[in-house]
């Protein structure tokens, strides 16, 4: 609760200095001279869900949108085909503000991006709904770090894994409801249909090629956001109740994982949060829909870090659609850059590595004859002010915190190969 101090005192001041109308506005609209924020919290799947909602004017996407242009963020062709959705998420970058002056209010220096910074920081997640002329509503998911929950047991690649009982709306046998064209009809409605497999990132040791699953019997229904969809899974196995344990945050760990329970067996299988599949949903369109420049299979990007588990889940992410080089600190990227002429199109960068750091890799890359108009995009755990500053005076194009969001690197990356200019520092 500490922790949630300051940004729920933020959320609700933005509410108030920036959602709610004076009275006029409101009165000429039809709605209550008084305005109202509901502060509420509860507990479901294993979360706390507390959200922040007002009456007020909303939020307008289209000047986000054209606020985004103007800092250099995204080009009018971009616009098109963007979904409100992500337009929104641009709330959530540093320095991104449409107000014409700061307010001692709700401004003194702190941004949504602090805001979400912070909670993401407890392992949450903050989202945002909005209807012009109706208000909006801020919502923050935060794991419980212990807790006995309902659980239902699936198998698929003769794996198990576990969903909140409570997220799962309803158990479709695929016999009676078959999927034609990736959809399903469930009582004259029509959903979306994957299998899980599909949704869920592969993550395996270079050679290693997974056992085959059995056939798809069972799909779950679920809540995808606003919109149910259904997964398709081999069998369902039991259901019972268990121990969520949440993991430590040791390394970044995807909004859409609670945590994960240990059976009798001390088999210990994840706990996944179906709603926060989103992100996963549309890893697969963003990737196909994406510009030639991106999607060509010849563009090679060059990935520093000292972490395993972040190059494997950079290659999981960008590995379909780019050729990756992998080292492991500074030096031996430095060593690979003085081999070679050409080949690369841009890099990721950690800051903090062993043998040669990433500021002290950028610096010499910069002095480069050959390398010295690189494309650096710093790829760091690191958020402070101070070390973003110092990434832009030595030259970095871009800097991106851990953990990120598969869906913004992969946007930041067409962004940069697709600009024909040099690129504005993001």
């Amino acid at each position: 609760m500490d922790q949630l101090r300051t940004p729920l005192t933020h959320l609700i001041r933005n509410a108030f200095d920036h959602g709610l109308e004076f009275v006029p506005e409101r009165q000429a609209q039809g709605k209550s001279p008084q305005g109202t924020i509901t502060l509420s919290a509860s507990t479901a799947n294993n979360q706390v869900l507390i959200t922040v909602t007002d009456d007020g004017r909303g939020i307008d996407p289209e000047k986000i949108a054209r606020k985004a242009v103007e800092l250099g963020w995204l080009m009018e062709a971009q616009l098109r085909n963007m979904a409100e959705a992500k337009i929104l998420d641009f709330l959530f970058q540093p320095g991104f503000s449409t107000a014409a002056e700061v307010s001692n209010l709700s401004g003194r220096g702190l941004g949504l991006d602090i805001v979400k910074q912070m909670i993401e920081a407890l392992r949450g997640t903050l989202t945002v709904e909005t209807k012009l002329g109706q208000g909006s509503r801020f919502l923050i998911r935060i794991p419980l770090s212990l807790n006995i929950v309902p659980l239902l047991l699936v198998r698929y690649q003769q794996r198990l894994l576990a969903f909140p009982s409570e997220s799962v709306l309803r158990i479709l046998p695929l016999d009676d409801h078959p999927i034609t064209n990736g959809r399903v009809e469930w009582q004259s409605q029509i959903m979306e249909a994957r299998p899980l497999d599909e949704v869920l990132p592969q993550i395996y040791p270079q050679g290693f090629s997974p056992s085959p699953g059995l056939p798809h019997k069972v799909g779950l229904m679920v809540n995808l956001g606003d919109r149910p969809v259904l997964l398709t899974v081999e069998q369902i196995v039991d259901e019972r109740p268990l121990v969520v344990k949440a993991l430590d945050a040791i390394t970044p760990i995807p909004s859409y994982v609670a945590g994960s329970t240990v059976l009798g067996t001390g088999d210990v299988v994840p706990v996944l949060i179906p709603n926060n599949f989103a992100v996963l949903w549309r890893m697969e369109p963003t990737l196909s829909q994406a510009p030639s420049v991106v999607g060509t299979g010849q563009t090679t990007i060059l990935v520093i870090d000292d972490s395993v588990t972040v190059r494997r889940t950079l290659q999981r992410v960008l590995g379909g659609t780019f050729r990756l080089i992998q080292c492991r600190d500074g030096k031996e990227a430095w060593d690979l850059l003085n081999r070679q002429n050409q080949g690369i199109d841009l890099a990721l960068c950690d800051i903090e590595m062993p043998n040669m750091d990433g500021f002290s890799l950028l610096q010499l890359v910069r002095a480069h004859r050959v390398w010295h108009s690189l494309t650096v995009i710093m790829l760091t755990s690191r958020e402070n002010p101070l070390h973003r500053s110092r990434a832009q005076a030595l030259g970095a194009s871009g800097y991106l915190t851990k953990p990120f969001q598969p869906n913004q690197l992969l946007d930041t990356i067409d962004q940069f190969l697709a600009e024909t200019a040099k690129p504005d520092f993001l």
